[in-house]
């Protein structure tokens, strides 16, 4: 997606995104953990189980949902005043992209458990096309919702991720 944003995006706009996606991955990558390796290998023993299954990877979102969604809520809230804390008044401009990119970022923590459920099931292809569609629609909404600059690629992302979203959570219910 960062070469569609390059060719879509003025140099300076760029890396005002860049800035915004790489504090947003940092926020996630922290948030989240290790949690993806374990949860893969507790589904795997019980992927036969279908009630089982089920019940434990509820309570698998349920625990993401309940302990990450606060911190990334309170990183939309107090994202202009983060942006100037950490990087100066110059970067103001990332904070409106990072605010979106983090309501992806919740997104993509649920979309990291659903692929891990899913390939612990053996249903590696199921979620390679998925992963084919979550592809042409990035490009795609970043290249048709740029010309409204930062806000707008970042938007592309956040909905493409909402569509992942709903595609990978349909492969499990």
């Amino acid at each position: 997606d960062y070469l569609v944003r390059g060719k879509m995006l003025a140099r300076t706009a760029l890396g005002f995104y860049y800035q915004a996606s790489t504090l947003m991955d940092k926020a996630v990558t922290r948030v989240n953990g290790f949690g993806n390796s374990v949860t893969f290998r507790v589904f795997a023993v019980i992927h036969e189980e279908a009630e089982r299954f089920r019940r434990a990877y509820c309570k698998v979102i349920l625990t993401v949902t309940l302990l990450s969604f606060p911190f990334l809520v309170a990183c939309i809230i107090t994202a202009p005043e983060l942006m100037t804390t950490l990087f100066g008044d110059a970067w103001l401009p990332a904070a409106l992209p990072f605010q979106i990119l983090c309501a992806s970022g919740m997104l993509r923590m649920l979309n990291a458990y659903a692929s891990s459920a899913t390939q612990a099931s053996g249903w590696i292809w199921s979620e390679v096309w998925r992963q084919g569609i979550y592809t042409a629609l990035i490009v795609g909404l970043i290249a048709g919702l740029s010309r409204w600059g930062l806000p707008g690629a970042a938007a592309g992302v956040l909905l493409a991720t909402t569509a992942m979203t709903i595609l990978m959570h349909s492969m499990l219910f």
